[in-house]
């Protein structure tokens, strides 16, 4: 295939390579009794849904139109919550109010609550691999405050920082 050819705007899809990423998806879904869900935020590749759908559970919308998109392609789990995105941001500026954007887009600890709520049973752990804000630690505690006995482990890669940066 010659690339030059192709008009744009175009989607190139390797599909081999989409399945084998999938395949290891359900495989650590299976292994680990997770269930794997495609998240809509970056995702909207029409192309894929269906090959993603024989793999995954289903998907999480942050909205009705990221919900009638899923429906169209996927006919598994899939569940809607709204909440402004904004709210992270809110909560990052209320505990520093002289700061000017220490996180690009810190998560609302509220949705990440609500989440655990509905996914984490007890004895449960919850591990985030890219814990930055700490957001989702607060959640986790605010969890286990409401009565769930789960744990979480954090995890972060040390980012380099500029000498005099705000972070």
């Amino acid at each position: 295939m010659f690339y030059e050819n192709i008009q744009t705007p175009a989607y190139i899809l390797e599909e081999d390579k989409l399945r084998k990423n999938c395949e290891l998806l359900a495989s650590v879904g299976e292994k680990s009794g997770a269930k794997v869900l495609l998240a809509l935020k970056g995702f909207a590749f029409s192309g894929a849904m269906k090959i993603v759908g024989e793999y995954l559970k289903g998907c999480t919308c942050s909205g009705l139109w990221e919900a009638k998109f899923a429906k169209e392609y996927m006919d598994k789990l899939s569940s809607v919550y709204e909440l402004d995105g904004r709210l992270g941001s809110y909560d990052m500026k209320a505990l520093f109010p002289e700061a000017k954007q220490l996180f690009k887009n810190p998560k609302p600890v509220q949705l990440l609550q609500r989440l655990m709520s509905f996914v984490l049973e007890d004895d449960d752990i919850f591990v985030d691999f890219f814990s930055g804000s700490g957001t989702s630690a607060e959640a986790a505690l605010r969890t286990i405050v409401q009565g769930k006995s789960i744990s979480f482990i954090q995890v972060q890669i040390e980012k380099k920082k500029k000498i005099g940066s705000e972070a």
